[in-house]
């Protein structure tokens, strides 16, 4: 009876072998001739299970997207699915964060002693009203630094139009400024070796305390060697030859022609010299595509005009893109190198850039 009860459940209807001529429990089954009951209906237990399959798989989906809003934040990045699309179909080449290992800024500066000698000291520049104003607005934004700017006030004939401005544009070189007075015309350098993975740029400083009074053209590098400091960088890291330092580099620009008096690198020193160091050059096109193309097969540097990084002249290399714009190794800046450049901000000043591969 039970049986019954369950087959007239799965058949629903009632079933009685005696009672259908046409299909019997006794009979083997035939295909052809016997009657084909309808459809038995879905087991119904089975449809909560369903419903929580639906469940458990949204939660996942839920909890993936939580995790990548909280990756992209944790990056600064733009967040959500379409800056992922984004960076995807750009073909977005990510860059880790500054390495600071190559980079040695701590100049010793015992005040007293120095404002002693800086006394001693005179070009006779006297600032003129502009070059005054970039200093006096660089103080009030730097007060963290009030007692050195109070001593290059109070010795500024001992200091160079080039200083000052060097002050507004990276306070950071605050150090390297104050001392060079002192080294102004050393054939200083440094013969060591960088540390280096190949593939990846390091991060250099022109003014780096090892090689920043070393001269290259009209100064010391941390004045005057942005564009052999930017050609160290990637050269060196796409070769992964150490050797390929700022000072190696600057001494084989200056040696080679490659710095012209009174204008500062020539270009050539990034097509031409490049080639000299072992590297692949060409100028390109100064399009976000074009920038972030090249990014992904090498490296690239920019001379840029006037605005965020420079009054007159001056080449960073770019290390990385994303959907938010750019980021730089600034050779004159470490803040600036820290930071992400939208691409409306950066591409109006660059004047022209070269894409490098090994």
């Amino acid at each position: 009876m039970v049986a019954q009860t369950r087959l007239e459940k799965l058949y629903d209807r009632p079933f009685s072998p005696e009672e259908d001529a046409e299909f019997s429990v006794y009979d083997d089954f035939d295909p052809f001739s016997a009657s084909v009951p309808r459809r038995a209906p879905r087991h119904r237990a089975a449809r909560p299970r369903r419903r929580h399959r639906f469940r458990n798989f949204f939660l996942l989906l839920l909890a993936l997207y939580i995790a990548l809003v909280l990756i992209q934040y944790k990056m600064d990045r733009p967040l959500g699915i379409k800056s992922l699309i984004d960076d995807v179909g750009r073909g977005s080449f990510r860059c880790a964060e500054l390495d600071m290992s190559n980079v040695e800024s701590d100049y010793l500066i015992e005040m007293d002693a120095l404002d002693r000698q800086l006394a001693e000291i005179s070009y006779g520049y006297s600032p003129s009203g502009e070059d005054r104003a970039y200093f006096e607005q660089a103080r009030a934004e730097n007060p963290q630094l009030a007692d050195k700017f109070e001593l290059v006030e109070r010795r500024m004939g001992a200091f160079s139009q080039m200083a000052l401005r060097t002050l507004y544009l990276s306070p950071e070189k605050m150090d390297f400024v104050l001392q060079y007075p002192l080294h102004a015309g050393e054939e200083s350098g440094w013969t060591g070796e960088l540390k280096l993975k190949k593939g990846e740029l390091p991060f250099l400083v022109q003014y780096d305390s090892r090689w920043g009074n070393h001269i290259y053209g009209s100064g010391g590098m941390g004045n005057t060697a942005c564009g052999p400091t930017c050609l160290s960088m990637v050269a060196a890291g796409l070769t992964g030859d150490g050797s390929l330092t700022p000072v190696y580099v600057s001494d084989f620009a200056w040696e080679n022609g490659y710095y012209v008096e009174g204008a500062g690198t020539s270009w050539a020193l990034f097509t031409e010299g490049a080639a000299a160091l072992g590297l692949q050059a060409r100028e390109i096109s100064v399009s976000e595509s074009s920038l972030a193309g090249a990014l992904e097969n090498g490296a690239v540097i920019c001379s840029v005009s006037e605005g965020d990084f420079t009054l007159s002249g001056h080449f960073i290399v770019l290390r990385g893109f994303d959907s938010g714009g750019f980021y730089v190794s600034d050779p004159s800046s470490i803040e600036r190198s820290a930071q992400r450049w939208p691409s409306e901000r950066l591409l109006p000043q660059i004047a022209a850039a070269w894409a490098f591969s090994a």
